[in-house]
């Protein structure tokens, strides 16, 4: 028996972050199940299965026609992308959506200039003025929530691990990296802290990511995209010392490979999440983290999952959101 038809819509999947790794995995998981998943790219794509071409959000208005005809042959809709939800709550009438919101709300519209602050607030207030306490929203940690959620109904279900660890792990040698950071390069990220971490060190930083042309410290390295699969298998450490994260898909790619994992005080929270704990080695400020790095020999936790361990974490995540389906 054929089972449900679902679309998946975020902003835009030819970005680089945790929302586009979601969005694919989400769609590979569901389909597992013999689900019918496509995804809808609002900004241009190549990859996605429907794009709608837009260059900002604020355009979806012109397109609740040809969105709602589209979205009206599936049975539910995934909105993935929460800043936005204002904007698919004016354009898009569907009785089955469910919404996931990956930040905090509150701390991403004040991240941007005053007019695009503001915006995109009105926008994200119109989208709960809209909502009611049966519509659902789903969080990968409570550190996305706000005042306004407690209308709606709650549900906290963590990221999947979008990678399985490479063979090379299996001897544990991790001399080529020994400590590592991905994803952007910019101060909300931490960029700041590891620039101040890495001045005048014995150590250096190999960042996989965002790739910089402008070399700011002799001691930081910038790889650009690379298969992480085959970074992580030859990396001792990764370093998270970003201000502010919802769930970083990060760790449990590190956690995933045995890599040692070093936190800022502010990502702290992830000391509680059980999938990560046991490799989190120390988390603290910038310069206690400095200060542990230069006193400390700091190698791989030689814990790295087997697939079938990946498969069997990823499927308890499916079935908490299979409930939300049926």
């Amino acid at each position: 028996m054929s089972k449900k038809k679902i679309l998946i819509i975020l902003d835009s999947l030819e970005s680089l972050g945790g929302t586009q790794n979601y969005s694919r995995k989400l769609k590979e998981e569901l389909e597992l199940r013999n689900y019918s998943c496509k995804i809808l790219s609002l900004k241009p794509s190549n990859t996605a299965d429907f794009s709608l071409n837009l260059k900002f959000n604020a355009q979806l208005i012109f397109y609740r026609s040809k969105l709602s005809k589209l979205a009206s042959s599936f049975d539910k809709v995934f909105v993935v992308s929460g800043h936005i939800f204002g904007y698919v709550s004016v354009a898009l009438k569907h009785e089955c959506l469910i919404w996931r919101e990956s930040n905090n709300p509150d701390l991403r519209n004040n991240s941007k200039s005053f007019l695009r602050n503001n915006i995109n607030k009105l926008m994200y207030n119109y989208f709960f003025l809209k909502k009611n306490t049966s519509s659902t929203i789903i969080l990968p940690s409570y550190q996305c929530k706000n005042k306004k959620m407690h209308l709606m109904n709650v549900v906290i279900i963590h990221n999947f691990i979008n990678i399985f660890p490479s063979n090379d792990i299996a001897d544990h040698t991790r001399k080529k990296f020994q400590f590592i950071a991905c994803g952007r390069w910019n101060n909300q990220k931490g960029a700041d802290r590891l620039l101040s971490i890495f001045k005048n060190s014995a150590f250096k930083l190999n960042f996989f990511g965002e790739k910089r042309t402008i070399i700011e410290n002799k001691n930081i390295v910038f790889h650009g995209i690379n298969q992480m699969e085959n970074v992580y298998a030859n990396s001792d450490c990764l370093l998270l010392l970003s201000r502010f994260e919802g769930y970083p898909n990060v760790v449990n790619e590190a956690r995933a490979s045995g890599c040692s994992i070093i936190l800022s005080k502010e990502n702290s929270w992830l000391q509680e999440v059980e999938i990560v704990s046991e490799n989190i080695i120390f988390v603290g400020t910038e310069f206690e983290i400095k200060a542990f790095i230069e006193s400390n020999d700091v190698k791989a936790m030689k814990n790295a999952l087997s697939k079938s361990d990946i498969k069997k974490y990823n499927s308890s995540l499916t079935d908490q959101l299979e409930l939300l389906l049926n």
